[in-house]
């Protein structure tokens, strides 16, 4: 999927990967990931050797945004923070009955991807293979 951002008034060019497109296909490059849950589109890219994290159009360094994904009951909730502002507030149902795989072990993020997207930005040796694994998007 392809998606146009401007950053630093700069027109720039992401073909990112919906993240529940499986599996993956090792010989095709993508500059981020994507999630669409309902009327947004959440997911991060790289630009100029930087992680960017968009919530639909608005784009933002993943060092500033604050990101959390909190269970409750039979709920989670996605909280996605910039300048003190709310970007992104999102409850959804937990996934349950995920683990049906005897061979290989399945966590909670495998099966949730706003879960997913969390851990993965929060992490920062996740991050570090994001920057390694990723190609740089380039200006329009």
């Amino acid at each position: 999927m392809k998606k146009e951002f401007t950053i630093n008034s700069q027109d720039v060019e992401v073909d990112l990967q919906e993240i529940w497109i499986k599996p993956y296909k090792d010989d095709q490059k993508y500059n981020g990931a994507c999630v669409k849950s309902d009327e947004e589109i959440i997911g991060f890219f790289v630009f100029g050797g930087r992680i960017l994290v968009f919530v639909n159009d608005n784009v933002f360094d993943v060092d500033d945004i604050k990101i959390a994904n909190q269970l409750a009951g039979e709920y989670r909730t996605l909280t996605i923070i910039a300048d003190s502002k709310t970007l992104l507030k999102k409850e959804y149902r937990a996934q349950t009955g995920y683990d049906m795989n005897y061979f290989f072990p399945t966590e909670e993020e495998d099966v949730d991807d706003l879960l997913w997207i969390a851990e993965v930005l929060n992490d920062a040796e996740r991050r570090k293979v994001i920057l390694q694994h990723r190609i740089d998007s380039s200006a329009v």
